[in-house]
């Protein structure tokens, strides 16, 4: 059953083509499928579609394992071709987790530019002694001198108390 996890609109295969970017997961009705699905990633211009992507994170590959919901387009290198910001992540055992990717479409691939990791956690309903919120704010630092993007990333950290809010943290994510 497909699910469209998003849609953009921006410029991927081409600079300065106006395109437009699905994301859509292939859900197993039955369950009887590992919780990753295969997704596709389809992107056209006008009514052509000019790149296709299927994703199976079961399967080891060099290109991206994942793809999930496309949150922005931004054009980091300013090559007029949008690099795509996405999230994704999944819930277990009382944790909750969000992930961040940077992807964009090269030699009609789609590869990284920056894979965050996990830049959320929450851990509130876990059972643990003393649970917490874990969240990232990634900061666009400026372009190296091969002209790729560099980041800086803060984490913030506040207890599950209902009124307690967020404070730097030095606290990193467990991989």
């Amino acid at each position: 059953m497909p699910t469209l996890n998003g849609k953009l609109e921006g410029s991927f295969t081409q600079a300065g083509m106006e395109e437009t970017l699905y994301s859509i997961t292939i859900d197993n009705c039955s369950g009887s499928l590992p919780v990753w699905n295969p997704e596709l990633v389809a992107i056209f211009s006008k009514d052509k579609k000019v790149f296709e992507a299927w994703i199976d994170p079961m399967e080891e590959n060099e290109d991206a394992i994942f793809f999930g919901q496309p949150l922005r387009v931004v054009d980091l290198n300013q090559d007029k071709q949008n690099e795509i910001l996405l999230m994704g992540g999944g819930a277990g055992q009382g944790i909750s987790v969000e992930t961040a990717h940077l992807l964009k479409v090269e030699n009609q691939k789609l590869v990284y530019v920056k894979d965050f990791g996990t830049v959320y956690e929450d851990q509130c309903d876990a059972g643990f002694e003393q649970p917490y919120v874990l969240a990232s704010v990634i900061y666009f630092s400026g372009l190296n001198s091969q002209n790729e993007p560099q980041f800086k990333i803060e984490n913030f950290e506040k207890s599950c108390a209902e009124e307690s809010e967020y404070k730097k943290s030095d606290k990193k994510f467990e991989e």
